[in-house]
């Protein structure tokens, strides 16, 4: 073929240099470039976990080939030329590829069962480069790119066709849930164990001829870490699914005791064996991560991180396969701006709320000026039904609200706070008092009243004209601030100080939402 070659070294002062070639058509050498530019440094990234690169006495490159996908050969990987993209894009295939020198080529899997073996712990690979490359705070998002919860288990059992087992049903289970089965055992074991594995998974599975299946796999871990991983693996290699969690945590009074219930979605087949890493962030900085265990479909915590609790964060950062962590006070509180408004005033909000979990009793609801407080309570210590709803006067300014549950069963202590819901003002309108009382407007009596609200801060303009479009007064032309109900005044003089005479006037309403323009009657 009529290719043109890019060579390339690698050396880590060390070993002998590794020799790269790279063969690409013509027409691609300049994105090829590109492309592999980062092989070498690839190739360190991996050194560090793995080991020596297995094949330094011969070479490492890629051959374009027509097409896309990218298989990886012994010391040559064949590269679909669309993957050729003269950018950082394919930098994730050319590490995978990489990756599979030593897993998949160099140790293999015994049976098609055993597929993740190759294709999970060269997905992997792509995350440990990334993590070397770019530092370990980007794990937790490259690692959410990879999650799988479907029904298809790790461990391929009945193995399809060659082709459907490389089929989007597979893949993720394969690929992608294979690297979190990496993922979690470097969890369970810590750093130092996890990379002292990987070296003997190598080293026995040469001494068998390069071969491994996944219970060889499951002996070489618990032997280097001593755990029993019988259980681990059954959960994550041979069955399906993911747990999703329901939580409630309640925070005590004094804000320093923390109790929480995690509760395991009973739709999923299997009950989870998990570690849960809790996140505790306390009042005036400092923050605590605990590590809580459950193996049952429900199980409670109670701890005391040593300080008043300011928020919490489950698996903060990312280590456990999870559906989600959901709480029943999560989304529960909605608001109504309009429902209630003609019951009486310049209009009410109606809050509602209903907390479907058998263990709370009540809530209370809470307000505050922002959406980060200080909070208080409306209604003092008043428990209010766990559904139910709620109306008040509507503030003149915007108020943000949430609720907390509470339960008899654990007295003096409230959940953390629900979603919070924000009382907007309404859009700017323009409403004259009521005509009854100053339309028409009796020169000498009570001053004439302009009503008006503002979502917004902005510039207010309120002039008076009179029936032949001549300007009498300028009332106010200025900013104001957001607020629910505005009221400005004419005390029926025009700009001079002087009472108008009676007859029809117009009031001219400007502002950045609104130009309106109402009338009045002037009499004596």
């Amino acid at each position: 073929s009529n290719y043109e070659l890019i060579a390339d070294v690698y050396d880590n002062g060390v070993d002998p240099e590794v020799t790269i070639a790279h063969w690409v058509f013509p027409e691609d050498r300049v994105a090829a470039e590109t492309t592999f530019a980062l092989v070498p440094e690839m190739m360190a990234g991996l050194e560090e976990v793995f080991g020596p690169y297995p094949y330094r006495d011969e070479r490492f490159g890629h051959a374009e080939v027509s097409g896309v996908g990218a298989m990886e050969h012994n010391t040559c990987v064949s590269f679909g030329g669309s993957l050729i993209v003269g950018n950082r894009g394919s930098d994730a295939v050319v590490v995978h590829e990489l990756g599979h020198q030593w897993w998949g080529d160099l140790v293999t899997c015994e049976d098609w069962n055993d597929i993740w073996l190759n294709e999970g712990f060269a997905t992997y690979s792509e995350k440990l480069w990334a993590e070397h490359r770019y530092g370990a705070r980007v794990l937790p998002a490259a690692m959410k790119g990879e999650e799988y919860h479907g029904s298809q288990s790790v461990y391929v059992q009945p193995v399809p066709d060659l082709d459907s087992l490389f089929s989007a049903k597979y893949y993720r289970a394969i690929y992608g849930k294979g690297s979190w089965v990496l993922h979690m055992i470097r969890r369970a074991v810590g750093e130092d164990d996890f990379f002292d594995i990987l070296e003997r998974h190598k080293t026995e599975s040469l001494a068998r001829g390069g071969i491994a299946n996944t219970e060889q796999f499951r002996a070489t871990c618990e032997a280097e870490s001593g755990l029993d991983l019988e259980r681990f693996f059954r959960q994550w290699v041979y069955l399906s699914g993911s747990p999703s969690f329901r939580v409630l945590p309640f925070v005590s009074a004094s804000g320093e005791s923390l109790w929480v219930r995690f509760a395991q979605d009973p739709t999923e087949d299997t009950c989870f064996a998990v570690d849960i890493d809790l996140a505790i962030a306390r009042e005036g900085g400092g923050d605590t991560t605990l590590t809580l265990s459950m193996d049952t479909w429900a199980d409670t915590f109670l701890v005391a991180p040593g300080g008043r609790i300011d928020s919490l964060r489950f698996d903060p950062d990312n280590w456990l396969l999870d559906d989600g962590f959901a709480g029943p006070v999560d989304e529960v509180l909605a608001i109504d701006q309009d429902t209630v408004l003609t019951m009486g005033g310049d209009g009410q909000i109606l809050l509602a709320w209903e907390v479907l979990d058998s263990f709370v009793t009540g809530v209370r609801l809470y307000s505050a000026p922002s959406d980060e407080g200080p909070w208080s309570r409306v209604q003092g210590d008043l428990v209010l039904p766990k559904t139910g709803s709620f109306a008040m006067e509507r503030p003149n300014a915007p108020i943000y609200f949430s609720l907390r549950a509470v339960s008899d069963s654990l007295p003096g202590f409230e959940s953390v706070r629900s979603n919070v819901v924000e009382s907007a003002l309404p859009k700017t309108t323009e409403t004259l008092r009521d005509s009854t009382a100053t339309n028409p407007y009796v020169l000498g009596g009570d001053p004439y009243g302009i009503l008006f609200n503002l979502s917004e801060a902005g510039p207010v303009s309120i002039r008076i004209y009179d029936i032949t479009g001549r300007l009498v007064r300028e009332v106010f032309d200025g900013d104001l601030p957001a607020r629910f109900s505005h009221r400005l005044e004419w005390d029926g003089r025009n700009g001079e100080g002087r009472t108008v005479g009676p007859g029809v006037y117009f009031v001219r309403f400007e502002s950045s939402a609104l130009n309106t323009t109402r009338k009045v009657v002037v009499l004596r």
